[in-house]
């Protein structure tokens, strides 16, 4: 905390508005590479933006929200409950009947994986659990990252990186791979309708399966990343609320790379997503 008071500690108030973008990166940083406290650094930017007279209410709700949904990505639920009532009560008192807040807070948001190495195991997870009864015609020892996942390949795949699929960004390799498919015009007709429950404190739990037609192996790969999904949870009268019966259609058609939702302005959902498919490309390499 003393790097990032030193950081902040300037009586100008255009060069500390400045610094809000880049504390938002620091933690964005820290996020991906799985380091402690993405958080404080926006927390230094919230207190900034409130203290700025530059500042509205507009830029506040959004300090908070960044911070907010940052703190329940990495397990600080209680801290994020605390600042989305605030966030509630700011825009209560805003128009009287709350109606901007409960178009914010009306259904769960999806905010992306709570640690970006949770991707890796996604994959590991599905590629493991392959029927020991399918012939391989071309066998590549299994290699290890250093949490010892394994990867194995029955045949080469093209090594080309990316995303595909909405609206989980899954990694287009590894999809082809667990579809045994050749490209994207193969994985056009493939879709995923799931249910599942989203906690108060935005974690998934009962995922159902309502109708597919994509390959096992592929469906254990959606489903072990909507496990590792946080949702930003819906807020009835300001407070957190479990929400049943929420609903996914996975699809992975050639047109529909990811894109990341607008969770907020500066969402760091797709980069997670590209940062856990490097982490795969170079575990498998």
């Amino acid at each position: 905390m003393s790097k990032l008071g030193n950081l902040t500690e300037t009586n100008n108030s255009a060069v500390d508005l400045k610094l809000v973008s880049i504390l938002r990166a620091m933690s964005a940083t820290m996020y991906l590479q799985g380091r402690c406290c993405p958080d404080e650094p926006l927390e230094r930017a919230l207190d900034i933006v409130v203290r700025e007279p530059a500042t509205d209410a507009a830029d506040e709700l959004t300090a908070i929200m960044h911070l907010a949904d940052m703190s329940l990505l990495t397990g600080r639920e209680g801290n994020a409950g605390k600042l989305y009532r605030r966030a509630w009560n700011m825009l209560a008192w805003e128009d009287g009947v709350n109606r901007k807040a409960e178009r914010l807070f009306a259904a769960p948001t999806r905010l992306g994986v709570s640690r970006v190495s949770h991707l890796v195991s996604a994959y590991g997870q599905a590629q493991r659990r392959r029927p020991q009864s399918v012939h391989v015609k071309t066998y590549r020892p299994a290699q290890s990252d250093s949490r010892g996942i394994s990867f194995s390949f029955s045949k080469p795949k093209p090594r080309r990186s990316g995303l595909i699929g909405t609206p989980l960004a899954l990694c287009y390799p590894q999809v082809l791979d667990l579809a045994k498919v050749d490209g994207k015009e193969d994985l056009s007709e493939y879709y995923m309708d799931l249910d599942f429950l989203v906690s108060h404190d935005g974690k998934v739990s009962n995922i159902a399966l309502v109708e597919s037609n994509t390959p096992s192996r592929l469906g254990r790969y959606v489903k072990n990343i909507l496990r590792v999904t946080r949702f930003r949870p819906r807020l009835h009268e300001g407070e957190p609320v479990a929400t049943e019966n929420v609903s996914l259609r996975q699809t992975f058609a050639a047109d529909q790379i990811t894109d990341s939702d607008a969770v907020y302005p500066h969402s760091v959902e797709k980069t997670a997503a590209v940062h856990g498919c490097n982490l795969l490309a170079a575990s498998a390499s």
